[in-house]
């Protein structure tokens, strides 16, 4: 993405060092340059020592006066992304030859426009005298989120429900990748990084970003209507930029079950645990090496559930759904959907329902029972929530 930047330096001779300590940055030759960085120098009167307050990235030594980088002064307020600039070596002798370059890591994420930053340093027994850089950094209009697919986390297909787990990709969606974390009231955020999805003008929970790929949870809000429209939204400042991506549209149902798969692709091999037969706690995988034995609990989870007889809140974490009634357990929070669940065509009982505890609202979790007369071998599985089920997905669980 570099061939969206020019990058134009010259010195502010204003800020240079005052005698008998002068620290100066000379200015770098030749006009703007795309999109290589620039070369300066580093001049200082013998025997200065320098210090860097700032962003250090490595030490080397040259000649007589050691210098170090002490940071990037804000020429614009408010202008974000302080840190998009690199200067090498950050720290050396003068006087000294140096590099100052564009940060991979921040600037491709960056809006169009023009930044202005101040590359300082300073010297080790005067912090306070500085000499300066201004850079000047100027990105076309080329990053506007685009969307390029929107499907179900687990199923792999374009079709959303309530609260489902939905994957956007794309371009120029967000920054570099960061996972969500909830909140302390245990809420997982609808802004990260610079970004927001809408469903339907409803801000969702995400649960990972990047400059490719979104995961994020279909708003329960949703509800109503047979389509639902996704737009991606670059922040700055905490504001909506002007150029949103284009909206897509897509079907919505009342349900999209779908179970994620051990490679990740949508199908094959469910992401299944078996159940200790004494400790209902303690699980294994479910594999080839591993498989569950007739009559053996195993355990699910699965999303595009739709919506549940509680109202649960948009990106909450899970954190108990357990209660005790004469001294048995049930769960007071389920599905509205009527649930099936199906393995080797055999209608398969089910044990426990309820939200997966330690997850954001929309996953589901269920315990059920290997039926009876099931062969040995890869097993097909469908889940069945209302009127739709994961069929497409072909997803299967080893039997004994």
């Amino acid at each position: 993405m570099l061939h969206r930047f020019g990058l134009w330096a010259a010195v502010t001779t204003g800020l240079a060092l005052l005698a008998p300590t002068a620290l100066r940055a000379q200015t770098p030759a030749g006009p703007a340059l795309e999109p290589h960085p620039r070369i300066f120098t580093i001049t200082a009167t013998a025997d200065t020592a320098f210090v860097a307050i700032g962003q250090s990235v490595g030490f080397a030594s040259w000649n007589k006066v050691p210098y170090k980088l002490v940071g990037f002064g804000e020429l614009t307020p408010g202008t974000p992304a302080a840190d998009m600039l690199i200067v090498s070596p950050s720290s050396s002798i003068s006087p000294s030859q140096l590099v100052i370059g564009l940060n991979p890591n921040v600037v491709p994420y960056l809006f169009p426009g023009r930044y202005d930053r101040t590359v300082l340093f300073a010297p080790v027994d005067s912090p306070a005298e500085v000499a300066a850089v201004l850079v000047s950094v100027f990105l076309k209009n080329s990053g506007r989120p685009e969307i390029a697919s929107v499907v179900g986390s687990t199923t792999k297909q374009p079709v959303l429900s309530p609260g489902a787990w939905v994957s956007v990709s794309g371009k120029h969606l967000s920054t570099p990748p960061i996972t969500a974390q909830a909140n302390t009231a245990g809420l997982y955020p609808t802004t990260l990084g610079n970004s927001q999805v809408t469903f339907n003008g409803i801000p969702a929970p995400l649960l990972y970003v990047s400059n490719d790929r979104i995961d994020c949870i279909v708003p329960f809000g949703v509800s109503s209507g047979e389509t639902i429209e996704v737009v991606v939204i670059r922040l700055q400042a905490g504001q909506a930029s002007p150029f949103p991506s284009e909206p897509v549209t897509l079907p919505l149902q009342p349900t999209s079950p779908g179970m994620f798969t051990v490679d990740q692709s949508g199908s094959g091999a469910a992401i299944i645990e078996n159940v200790d037969s004494v400790n209902q706690f303690l699980t294994t995988p479910n594999s080839e090496s591993n498989p569950a034995s007739v009559g053996s609990t195993i355990r699910l989870r699965a999303t595009g559930v739709g919506m549940w007889n509680f109202p649960l809140a948009d990106g909450a974490a899970v954190l108990s759904i357990a209660g005790s009634l004469a001294g048995k357990s049930y769960n007071p929070v389920a599905p509205v959907g009527t649930i099936s669940l199906f393995i080797g065509g055999q209608s398969a009982t089910l044990l426990h329902v309820s939200p997966a505890v330690g997850y954001a609202a929309g996953m589901l979790q269920i315990d059920a029972a290997v039926p009876e007369g099931i062969g040995p071998g890869a097993q097909p599985i469908v889940l069945k929530i209302g009127d739709y089920d994961n069929s497409q997905q072909n997803t299967t669980v080893w039997v004994q």
